[in-house]
C-alpha cells in the first residue's frame, strides 16, 4: 500500500499536530512500533482515522517519538497532496484530560465507520459542547450532530453523501459549530 510518512521526531505530550489535506484521506498519528507494524501491514493503534477536514488538528497524547502517516485506502481518491506541521506547547502550560467515555478524539467503529469530535474553537476535542462527525460507510453517508455543553443535542442532523468533499463537510460543521451553546 502507498502512503506518506511524516517523521515528527521527538514531540511532548499536549502539542498539536496540524495536517493539511488537498481530499479526504485516512491519517494516522502513531508511534514508532506502531509504525513499524503499520507498514508491515500488522495490527497497529493510531490515533486519527478517515479524515475530510482540513487542516485536521490532533493532541499528540504522550511524549515521544511520533509519526503521520496518510493513504487513500479504501477511498475514491487516486492522489493526495498533505503537509504536516507540530505546534510546540509552552512547557508550563498544562491541558485538561479528556473526560468522555474511554478518552477518545476519534475513534474506527470497526465497521468501516469513522468519527471524531470537532469543538466550537474548531480543534478535534473530546468535551463538550462538539460537533460529532461520522463517516459512515454502512450508511453511505456523513452524518454531522451537534451536542450542546449539557449534552442536549441539536435537533437537525446534516447528512452529507458519502463522497462529499472536504469543502462541503468542512461548511456543514462550521455551520453546525455556530448553533453550539
Amino acid at each position: 500500500m502507498e502512503f506518506l510518512k511524516y517523521d515528527l521526531g521527538y514531540v511532548d505530550r499536549g502539542a498539536i499536530v496540524s495536517v493539511t489535506l488537498s481530499t479526504g484521506a485516512n491519517v494516522r498519528l502513531m508511534s514508532s512500533s506502531d509504525l513499524g507494524n503499520y507498514e508491515r501491514g500488522q495490527r497497529h493503534s493510531y490515533y486519527g482515522g478517515l479524515i475530510s477536514i482540513s487542516p485536521f488538528r490532533i493532541a499528540v497524547p504522550s511524549s515521544g517519538w511520533w509519526y503521520v502517516t496518510v493513504d487513500l485506502a479504501g477511498l475514491r481518491a487516486t492522489s493526495v497532496n498533505a503537509g504536516v506541521a507540530v505546534e510546540r506547547r509552552p512547557a508550563t502550560q498544562s491541558y485538561a484530560a479528556p473526560t468522555r467515555d474511554r478518552g477518545y478524539y476519534s475513534r474506527d467503529r470497526g465497521n468501516g465507520d469513522f468519527e471524531y469530535f470537532i469543538g466550537r474553537d474548531g480543534d478535534i476535542t473530546a468535551e463538550r459542547p462538539h460537533v460529532h462527525v461520522i463517516h459512515s460507510q454502512s450508511e453511505n453517508r456523513i452524518v454531522i450532530v451537534g451536542t450542546h455543553t449539557d449534552g442536549t443535542k441539536i435537533p437537525e442532523e446534516v447528512s452529507l453523501p458519502f463522497d462529499s468533499s472536504c469543502r462541503e463537510v468542512d461548511d456543514a460543521v462550521a455551520t453546525v459549530r455556530r448553533l453550539l451553546i
